[in-house]
C-alpha cells in the first residue's frame, strides 16, 4: 500500500519552505514520489506521496486545481487498484473531470462521473478510493466528498482539537453511499460542508459570511 497524504492549513499561518505556487487556472498532478508543499489561494497543501517498493511512481494519484478566477481551490487524492495501465487511465480522466469542474465546490456530479468513468473504462475488478477536498477563499467553506478513502483529519485552532471528517453514517442512508469509484452504478456521494472562521486583528473570532 502507498502512503499519500495532504495537509491543510489557512495561509495566514506563514510556513518556512519553498513552495510550489499554483496560479488561477493552474493544475499539479501525478502518482510519481513526491514531497512538496503546495500553496494556493488562501490555501496551503503538504502532498507526501511514498510508493511502496523501489519505484518512483504507484497506485496513489494526488491532483491540486485551482479555478479560473483564483476563488475555488481542490485538493483530491485517489488510490487505485490494479497499478500499472488502470493508474494511467485513471489519472487522465480525473484530470478531465477536475477540469471539467474546475469551478464547481460541491464536487458530486465529479464523483458521479468518475464512478461512471471507472466502470466502464477500467473494467470489472478494478475500483479507486477518493476523497476530494474544495475551498471556496471567498466564503471561507471547505467541501469534502469521500469515496471509501479514509476519512482527512480536521484540525480547529480555536479549540485546539482534532476531529474526523466523515459525511453522513452508513445507517443513516437509503441506497448505497461514499463506497469506493466503480463498484456499484447507483450510487450517491455525499458532502460535508465546514464553514472555518477567521482571525480579526483584535484577536476575536469571526465567522466569513455566506
Amino acid at each position: 500500500m502507498n502512503v499519500n497524504a495532504a495537509c491543510l492549513e489557512h495561509s495566514e499561518n506563514s510556513m518556512q519552505s519553498m513552495p510550489r505556487h499554483l496560479a488561477c487556472a493552474e493544475t499539479w498532478a501525478g502518482n510519481k514520489r513526491t514531497a512538496s508543499l503546495v500553496e494556493l489561494p488562501g490555501l496551503t497543501a503538504w502532498v507526501h506521496s511514498v510508493p511502496a517498493g523501489p519505484g518512483h511512481a504507484g497506485g496513489d494519484v494526488h491532483y491540486v486545481s485551482v479555478c479560473p478566477s483564483c476563488i475555488v481551490s481542490r485538493i483530491a487524492l485517489a488510490d487505485v487498484s490494479g497499478h500499472g495501465q488502470a493508474v494511467a487511465v485513471f489519472g487522465e480522466k480525473l484530470r478531465e473531470l477536475m477540469q471539467r469542474y474546475l469551478r464547481d465546490l460541491g464536487q458530486i456530479a465529479l464523483m458521479r462521473d468518475l464512478n461512471q468513468a471507472v466502470r466502464e473504462e477500467l473494467g470489472d475488478g478494478h475500483y479507486a478510493t477518493m476523497v476530494a477536498v474544495g475551498w471556496h477563499g471567498r466564503r471561507g467553506l471547505v467541501v469534502m466528498t469521500n469515496a471509501g478513502h479514509p476519512p482527512p483529519l480536521w484540525y480547529r485552532a480555536s479549540r485546539d482539537e482534532w476531529s474526523w471528517l466523515e459525511t453522513q453514517r452508513a445507517s443513516e442512508r437509503e441506497r448505497p453511499a461514499g463506497v469506493p469509484l466503480g463498484l456499484f452504478a447507483d450510487v450517491t456521494y455525499d458532502r460535508l460542508v465546514v464553514q472555518t472562521e477567521i482571525r480579526r486583528s483584535d484577536g476575536a473570532l469571526q465567522r466569513r459570511r455566506l
